[in-house]
């Protein structure tokens, strides 16, 4: 965090702070300033890819993320993590955060309007993509391509027979047996966001139910 003089004055700024959300605000632009020499921007993409993410992703997984050609070097990712690992909760290998403060704090100052928080979750529903029947995609892609709005390859995706199947597996399903239909369903309808709904949707005229949904 810098030397004993700077870090006093850090300290003191936080000491400011009016609220968990001001001093969460002070926190991040700290990282900012001491994270960013080697891969500018990290900051602000590392907390939008976990505000977005359904359960969280992986080290490997934002590494890959973060990277552009290669995943970003670990060495580069670290400092930030290890700063910043009290904000995380670590489960079934997968960070998210703790707190919901702090996700209000990540979007407000990084994702502020309705097209950047669209943008993030397209950029997730890419990389979860390319491998759409992994269990990881499974969990993830449908939630992403709600968020992003991509009703067209949400359809697409929950038409897919080999989809579902992965689908029903991952909420403790077997390849066969009663009640396949009904666990899937369940299943997609886990993937949609509260107050989500296709009815309120067609209303406002941003979409109709793709074809194939649950």
């Amino acid at each position: 965090m810098g030397d004993h003089e700077t870090l006093d004055q850090a300290i003191t700024g936080y000491l400011e702070a009016e609220d968990v959300r001001a001093l969460y605000g002070k926190v991040l632009e700290r990282f900012e300033r001491d994270f960013e020499r080697e891969r500018p921007g990290l900051v602000r993409d590392t907390m939008r890819l976990l505000w977005a993410a359904r359960r969280g992703l992986s080290e490997t997984e934002l590494l890959q993320l973060l990277g552009a050609a290669e995943p970003l070097p670990r060495a580069h990712f670290s400092p930030l993590y290890l700063a910043a690992q009290d904000w995380f909760v670590a489960g079934s290998g997968l960070l998210r955060f703790t707190q919901p403060e702090l996700r209000a704090v990540i979007e407000e100052r990084y994702l502020p309007t309705e097209e950047e928080r669209r943008a993030v979750h397209l950029a997730l529903a890419r990389y979860f993509g390319d491998d759409p029947f992994a269990p990881r995609a499974v969990d993830e892609l449908p939630w992403q391509l709600v968020g992003g709005e991509d009703w067209a390859s949400l359809g697409r995706l929950l038409s897919n027979a080999e989809f579902l199947r992965g689908a029903w597996r991952l909420t403790g399903g077997t390849s066969s047996g009663t009640g396949q239909g009904c666990r899937a369903s369940r299943a997609c309808a886990s993937w949609m966001p509260t107050g989500t709904s296709w009815s309120r949707r067609k209303r406002t005229g941003t979409s109709s139910r793709p074809s194939g949904s649950c």
